[in-house]
């Protein structure tokens, strides 16, 4: 099987802020911390924090507030009066930072995040997550962390974990090209992941199949990884360079049973972007030769598709298909001389090369497998000037028409209004 082979940390760093009301030193900070870790924290989550937090594993350190703590105008639209109050009003900062070896379960992250998060809610107050500048309340900081319990085995610990709390999606448009974006997956040591590359605006649709490939490289990962442990990873990563992607990897990533749908096989390639960690980008699988905006409308109709009208995300293959099925019908009235008065059967058919797709009249149809034609060239009209008559292949004819005279096309004509570069 071919793989990409993606580079990973050594070590990560986390860092949240909380905003303080009043100046304390930092041992003041530190007590205050475990106090809010022993009142809202419980179990084995409580024990860890505590224990990072006593050995320094965990630091807490003051700061002065400086002006704008706010991260950014995009976010203060969203946030509360009370949040925005305590951040700007605030006196200090305490800075909780952790640093561990990277791993899948981002340890380096709840180790700061859960001091962090029960410091915040005895006071009252939000926290800044430091990495994606963005402004948490302290009840869905706490929702975050996992759930630690010891197992049947002696020193195993069970971990319950979701992603969906530390990764966010976006969508992006640049120069008429439409793409989404994770923003979280650095929390685990991989890239971040990315997929688009089409000119209708799929965003929505782009963001949603993001969840459903990070999550099933992720939980794929971690299941590999409960032999040798989740703590620590390679230096190196080995992910499969081709994968089947299904509505089921959606539906479990959010949590909602399966409905229906189907899928598609998809492709991952790796691509530095130093000095960041690069990109893992969702691409067309090894033997793809219809474009990436076909790509994209294939795997949103795979997994999508049910929740449109037919053919919503492929209407050219629909279209093909529809043309086709109803193609025999179009040629025995032919034959049988059930044509309106004065209409004539027009035909679209594939030319040999790289050559737009052509229309005719037919003049005879009485083999199965040829069809005697007069071309009209690519628009859609009848021959109107003497043309020798051809045969054609009935395996490349891909449409057909009813042309009437003074009226034009009644009936047919299905791939016309939606294949405009035929």
């Amino acid at each position: 099987m071919k793989q990409v082979y993606v580079p990973v940390p050594a070590r990560l760093t986390a860092n949240y802020l909380v905003p303080l009301p009043s100046t304390m030193t930092d041992t003041e900070a530190r007590w205050r911390t475990i106090e809010a870790v022993e009142a809202r924290l419980t179990g084995l989550t409580r024990l860890l924090i505590l224990e990072w937090i006593r050995t320094a594993a965990v630091t807490i350190e003051v700061t002065a507030a400086p002006g704008g703590l706010v991260p950014g105008p995009r976010q203060r639209d969203g946030l509360t009066p009370e949040q925005l109050a305590r951040l700007t009003e605030a006196r200090a900062i305490a800075w909780v930072t952790a640093t561990s070896a990277a791993s899948l379960v981002a340890i380096h992250e709840w180790k700061a995040l859960g001091p962090a998060a029960a410091l915040a809610a005895s006071l009252g107050a939000p926290l800044v997550d430091g990495q994606a500048t963005k402004v948490l309340s302290a009840p869905d900081a706490l929702a975050a962390l996992p759930d630690l319990n010891f197992s049947d085995r002696p020193g195993d610990v069970c971990i319950s974990f979701p992603l969906q709390p530390w990764v966010s999606f976006h969508g992006l448009a640049r120069e008429g090209i439409y793409w989404a974006v994770s923003e979280g997956m650095r929390r685990f040591g991989l890239p971040e992941f990315r997929v688009g590359g089409c000119e209708r605006d799929l965003r929505a649709e782009l963001k949603r199949i993001l969840t459903a490939v990070t999550f099933r490289v992720w939980s794929d990962l971690v299941a590999n990884a409960q032999t040798t442990g989740l703590g620590q990873m390679p230096r190196t990563l080995a992910l499969p360079a081709e994968l089947s992607l299904h509505r089921k990897d959606l539906d479990r990533a959010q949590g909602v049973p399966y409905r229906r749908g189907s899928g598609a096989i998809i492709g991952l390639s790796f691509d530095p972007d130093l000095p960041d960690p690069g990109w893992l980008t969702v691409c067309p699988p090894d033997g793809w030769d219809t474009g990436w905006d076909d790509f994209v409308h294939d795997v949103c109709h795979g997994m999508f598709g049910f929740e449109k009208p037919r053919w919503h995300y492929i209407p050219e293959t629909g279209a093909l298909l529809e043309a086709s099925s109803t193609l025999p019908e179009a040629r025995r009235r032919f034959n049988d001389g059930e044509l309106p008065a004065g209409a004539y059967l027009m035909v679209r058919y594939e030319v040999t090369g790289d050559r737009p797709f052509r229309w005719a009249r037919v003049e005879s149809w009485a083999d199965d497998d040829h069809a005697v034609v007069r071309d009209g060239g690519q628009e859609l009209s009848p021959a109107i000037r003497p043309v020798t008559a051809i045969s054609v292949e009935t395996e490349r004819i891909v449409d057909w028409a009813i042309w009437t005279d003074g009226e034009g096309v009644t009936e047919g004509a299905l791939t016309e209004s939606v294949s405009p570069g035929f």
